[in-house]
């Protein structure tokens, strides 16, 4: 398993967390229930080793939208409280993840208004060195 797969993984898993809300990878399909979740890679970059382990730094845009301008809030609450100190073992990865910052967007996908609320977070995955 690569560490990309790890970190979707985990965040799939995580985010299932959150009620109300599916989640997607990358970008949101055409037909889609509001509200949801979606996240996105944003930058990573490949720390030096550290002993017998290999690190990767992933940040992802991780966010709610919703067609009413107030309910992604509620979301991004939930969001963040099974992303921020989460901790995990996904195959051989280890992870954790922390809040870089927030946040919110309002745009519209024809006339109709939607709002996105969330954070950007920084997911730290280690693998035992080869």
């Amino acid at each position: 398993m690569t560490d990309q797969q790890a970190v979707e993984r985990f965040l799939f898993d995580r985010l299932s967390e959150v009620s109300g809300a599916e989640a997607y990878s990358g970008i949101f399909p055409e037909a889609i229930a509001y509200p949801a979740v979606l996240f996105r890679f944003d930058e990573g970059e490949d720390l030096s080793p550290q002993g017998e382990r290999q690190f990767v730094s992933c940040e992802y845009l991780v966010f709610a939208r919703a067609l009413r301008w107030d309910f992604p809030f509620a979301i991004q609450q939930a969001i963040d409280e099974v992303l921020h100190g989460a901790e995990a073992v996904v195959g051989d990865w280890v992870l954790s993840c922390e809040r870089l910052g927030p946040h919110t967007f309002a745009d519209r996908i024809g006339q109709t208004p939607v709002r996105d609320a969330g954070g950007r977070y920084r997911i730290l995955a280690s693998v035992a060195r080869p």
